[in-house]
């Protein structure tokens, strides 16, 4: 029986051929998994660095104590908040004028009294151990009388005393019927354009009967911080809307 040598090593070499591209194919898929370490690193990189946007923790700002309103009119009106001495007095006089009396009870106690000598009347009075401030505002309130404090001296005046004074005092602009400016406040901007909040702002400021501004709205571009000197009422107007500006916006991907 006759072989045929030539088909057997076209076989042969066919199947070697054939082994040799499968052991290509399978180190090519072996190489494939396994990953570059650079592009394994830039990998990571992707996979954890997302779009990053600050905390967007609400703005709180804390509004100053407003002074008091009544301390606004002091220099017009002199001071009430001193007390009058509670001294127990005893005092009895008939027909005695109304300045003298009023100057004994500001001795017995040894306080200052101011009284205008064209203050008029008599009055008979009889205290026994009665508190020296409750004798002294009785007898003021009989005659229409009444007192402020100017330092260390007790001022009585009349209502038409007063009334006078304070329309001196508004003609001579020196006080406004305006509530009062507190002390300027200084408020640092994060994220908004200080430059359009400074103008938003300036619109809040109360004007006064000639339409002039009362307060100010001012810009510190070093410390990117506005300095507000405004009344308590028109600051608690503006801190809700630099509360709601000053935020940060979200970026986008």
């Amino acid at each position: 029986m006759t072989l045929n040598t030539g088909h057997i090593k076209i076989d042969k070499a066919a199947l070697v051929l054939f082994v040799l591209l499968c052991f290509i194919g399978c180190s090519g898929d072996m190489q494939s998994t396994k990953k570059d370490p650079v592009f394994e690193k830039w990998d990571t990189l992707a996979g954890t660095s997302q779009g990053h946007s600050p905390e967007d923790t609400p703005k709180k700002i804390d509004m100053p104590v407003s002074p008091d309103p009544k301390k606004s009119v002091s220099s017009v009106l002199g001071d009430r908040s001193q007390k009058l001495p509670t001294k127990p007095i005893n005092l009895t006089m008939r027909q005695a004028d109304l300045k003298a009396v009023l100057r004994a009870m500001a001795k017995a106690v040894n306080y200052n009294i101011l009284v205008k000598n064209d203050l008029k009347g008599e009055v008979n009075v009889d205290f026994r151990s009665v508190p020296w401030d409750q004798a002294f505002t009785g007898l003021l309130k009989t005659h229409g009388l009444t007192y402020v404090w100017e330092g260390s001296i007790i001022r009585v005046m009349t209502i038409e005393d007063i009334e006078h004074e304070l329309k001196q005092k508004v003609q001579m602009r020196e006080i406004h019927w305006v509530e009062p400016l507190i002390d300027p406040v200084v408020i640092k901007i994060d994220y908004a354009d200080p430059k359009k909040l400074e103008k938003t702002l300036q619109s809040f400021l109360t004007k006064d009967k000639d339409g002039k501004t009362q307060g100010s709205v001012i810009l510190d571009e070093h410390s990117n911080s506005l300095v507000i000197s405004a009344s308590a009422h028109d600051l608690a107007r503006m801190i809700p809307v630099i509360e709601k500006l000053d935020k940060s916006t979200p970026q986008i991907l």
